[in-house]
């Protein structure tokens, strides 16, 4: 190995290549210039690097050398002021000259190879190249090569495949410990309070610890998600460790407290973190930030699969909720992802439960492959469709209103109504509905057994139903169809007031117990009341699909519940009813998630709606904004930085006369320019913002140590020796991306949405006449029924 030397031996090398000099001998090592530059030492045995640091080492005592004279090494030093192409092309011509002077020098086929193998075994290790190249194909070498991205993948999806599995398993043990919590006692009242006690506890600790360790952790996370993968950034804390603990313990007691509220949208969320964390274990991915938007993507298809067990569903669920725009090369990492997650996940379900099949459906029920649908059924499943699609849209309002009367009552009584108080209320509510003793276990039932026994193909009077359902009272007191009903209101209402309240919470697995609900009710209604015999456990699949898939507005349900249920009979019915309810649901207002975004002001820009196409960049430009010229003066800027305080950087024009855009300059070069100015080259400068005419130096000492504001200084007190019409010249970044005004609104959202942009110029024949930011083209978004 040479040893580079150190800068003050180059400098003495470099001055000496004189053309008055005698001409001396160098050694060129060759190799291959397609992966590396040559490297020169000098004949006395002195040793210079000629190229950047990032040249990898390598040992050239095997390779053959070539005299230079001062000509040919005054070549190699021009090429240190050439681009990266121009050099390379400098370089190529050169050795093939030393090659042709000298046939001795050329390099055959095995050397080269040679060559390469040793650069691949310093950058690689020498086992995993020595199997890739020698024992394993071309295709696998390149699976090795990347095997930090594959192995990423595979502990992602293992680690969120085992804490679905073991959440789920804490979940069905708190609820089960409710229960025997509440049959201590053979009383009925006695035992009733037992059960709301529990509720209230458990449920009220879930509010209190997620609102002590992050209260970054409430809601469904998946808003939040949309964001960060939309270029907003990570957010604050959304993806810190803190937010992952907060989230996991909140969730399993929020569920294990009996609030209607499911794990899917929170998983999501988590998959999220995990990835996260593991970006900082995995330090190739930390530095390659495209790579990390892939990978975060991914893992929330993961959070998919590895709740549900639902591979293909899970990537498809990921890009309709998550995405508005979705690299098609990201489909591979998702697919690899969700498999592991999702295999693992009904691996260590099914061996928990008992089942000897691993790959067992989590929602199985029993139906025959031998299924055909008549006309009438096609009816019921238009007919479902469509009052799914109107539930839906009820469903988003209602959850919009209660959101916003939360935000009002709050402001008004914060001690009463607060995120604890306002957790206890709904806890409470909850707990006294579905005390068993009332209206029967059904009503308390875990998800997965509610909707088994809902997708179950029987009806609910069949005897022996103690061996085919997970409760036998849904005949209790009145008949199937009546009990349906009162389950039905009952879950309508306190599901939409139970996603609101302040712990980790989704509505996935929530709704597709609403739709299953709604459909099984249709069938009971025409065994009952018609005097038909339908299979309702049919139109409860169907029903599942339909009112999930109106209320997220994603197609990728149909999926899901095709693979929650292992029954691919069902693929054309359940099409035709979820396509009928999202179409009826876009009509008249937009996803849940997305409403949710926008109620908490999140900077997430959803879908263009069709009706928008016809609006132009110069309708919702902002036509009054802040620029400077390329000269300015020193006060002048500083009036700029306190009146613009959260502006991160500001357009330059040549002249307000002409205003033809030069360029735009960062907040933080004005900072460094008038610092420089005022002889505080050391020092950060910020301009106070409530006081134009003042300077603010921060000194990192005791002042910040000690979280002590410091006192603003007059500009007149600190420029006093500066001469009030000296003016500074700003160094300019060049504008990559800017717009017509006459550009149509669909252009520019994509581009916002492709490129994740915050802001771009709108210019006509290079004058600067307006800005469009990310929240100006938000508002432009909001159409009808938003």
């Amino acid at each position: 190995m040479y040893k580079r030397k150190d800068d003050a031996v180059e400098a003495e090398f470099l001055q000496d290549r004189r053309p008055q000099q005698q001409q001396r001998q160098t050694e060129v090592i060759l190799e291959d210039v397609s992966v590396q530059r040559p490297e020169i030492r000098s004949s006395d045995g002195n040793f210079v690097r000629m190229e950047d640091e990032q040249t990898s080492k390598h040992s050239g005592k095997n390779y053959p050398t070539v005299s230079l004279d001062d000509e040919e090494a005054n070549d190699r030093l021009e090429m240190r002021d050439m681009d990266v192409v121009e050099k390379e092309k400098k370089m190529m011509d050169i050795m093939k000259n030393y090659i042709n002077k000298d046939e001795s020098l050329k390099i055959d086929e095995e050397t080269y190879r040679a060559n390469m193998r040793k650069k691949e075994v310093e950058a690689y290790g020498d086992a995993m190249v020595l199997f890739g190249r020698w024992v394993a194909p071309r295709s696998l070498a390149m699976l090795i090569r990347n095997s930090w991205i594959y192995l990423f993948l595979l502990v992602l999806g293992a680690i969120a495949g085992g804490l679905s599995t073991a959440m789920d398993i804490a979940i069905k043990e708190l609820r089960l410990s409710q229960t025997l919590f509440a049959n201590l006692s053979s009383n009925f009242y006695v035992s009733y309070l037992l059960w709301i006690i529990f509720g209230i506890v458990v449920g009220t600790s879930a509010a209190l610890f997620t609102d002590f360790v992050s209260p970054y952790a409430i809601g469904s996370g998946i808003p939040e998600v949309k964001c960060i993968l939309n270029g907003v950034g990570t957010m604050g804390r959304y993806l810190s460790i803190k937010t992952l603990f907060a989230k996991v313990f909140g969730l399993v007691m929020a569920i294990g407290s009996g609030l209607f509220v499911g794990k899917e949208g929170p998983f999501i969320h988590c998959s999220a973190m995990i990835a996260h964390f593991l970006f900082k274990v995995f330090r190739p991915i930390r530095a390659n930030k495209p790579l990390m938007a892939q990978l975060l993507g991914a893992a929330s298809a993961t959070g998919v699969s590895a709740h549900f067990g639902a591979i293909l569903g899970g990537v498809l669920y990921s890009i309709e909720v998550t995405a508005a725009y979705y690299p098609v090369r990201n489909y591979w990492f998702s697919a690899l992802s969700c498999a592991i997650g999702g295999i693992l996940f009904r691996t260590l379900t099914n061996t928990y439960l008992g089942h000897p099949n691993y790959f067992l459906p989590i929602v199985p029920n029993g139906f025959d492959n031998d299924l055909y649908f008549s006309g009438t059924d096609t009816a019921v499943f238009i007919l479902i469709g469509i009052t799914c699609g109107l539930w839906s849209v009820l469903f988003v309002k209602l959850n919009a209103q209660i959101l916003m009367l939360r935000r009002k009552t709050v402001a008004k009584f914060p001690r009463i109504l607060g995120p604890i108080p306002y957790t206890f209320i709904i806890v409470l509510v909850v707990s006294i509905l579905t005390f068993p003793g009332i209206m029967g276990n059904y009503t308390s039932m875990g998800g997965y057994n509610t909707l088994a026994d809902l997708f179950n193909i029987h009806p609910f009077g069949v005897q022996d139903a103690h061996l085919k359902f997970k409760s036998t009272d849904w005949t209790k007191g009145r008949s199937p169809f009546q009990n349906l009903i009162w389950f039905f209101v009952m879950k309508y209402l306190l599901t939409s007031l139970s996603i609101t309240c302040a712990t980790p919470g989704g509505l996935f697995v929530p709704t597709l117990i609403l739709g299953a609900g709604w459909g099984r009710l249709i069938g009971e209604f025409m065994n009952e009341i018609m005097g038909m015999n339908v299979l309702s456990g049919g139109f409860a699949v169907v029903g599942a699909a339909a009112m999930t898939g109106g209320i997220t507005q994603t197609y990728s349900t149909a999926v899901i519940v095709l693979e929650l249920t292992g029954q691919l009979e069902f693929l054309i019915p359940v099409i035709i009813s979820i396509t009928l309810s999202i179409g009826v649901a876009k009509l008249f207002t937009i996803s849940i998630f997305s409403n949710i975004a926008r109620i908490r002001g999140l900077p997430f820009l959803d879908e263009l709606k069709y009706w928008k196409y016809g609006i132009k960049a110069e309708d919702i430009m902002h036509k009054e904004f802040v620029f400077i010229p390329q000269t300015i003066s020193l006060q002048h800027a500083a009036y700029v930085l306190a009146a613009c305080p959260n502006d991160d950087f500001f357009p330059v024009v040549e002249n307000k006369d002409n205003m033809m855009l030069v360029g735009t300059v960062p907040r933080e070069s004005i900072r460094k320019e008038i610092a420089k100015r005022l002889g505080l080259d050391d020092k950060p400068v910020e301009v106070a913002p409530n006081n134009p005419t003042a300077i603010v130096h921060r000194i990192r000492d005791s002042v910040i140590v000690n979280k002590v504001r410091p006192k603003p200084i007059d500009v007149d007190l600190v420029t006093s020796n500066v001469d009030e019409s000296e003016m500074i010249t700003l160094e300019v970044d060049e504008v990559t991306t800017n717009f017509r005004p006459g550009t149509p609104l669909t252009e520019a959202h994509l581009l916002f949405v492709t490129m994740r942009l915050h802001s771009a110029f709108v210019l006509h024949h290079g004058k600067l006449v307006g800005i469009m930011t990310r929240d100006k083209l938000r508002e432009a978004l909001l159409g009808w029924f938003g």
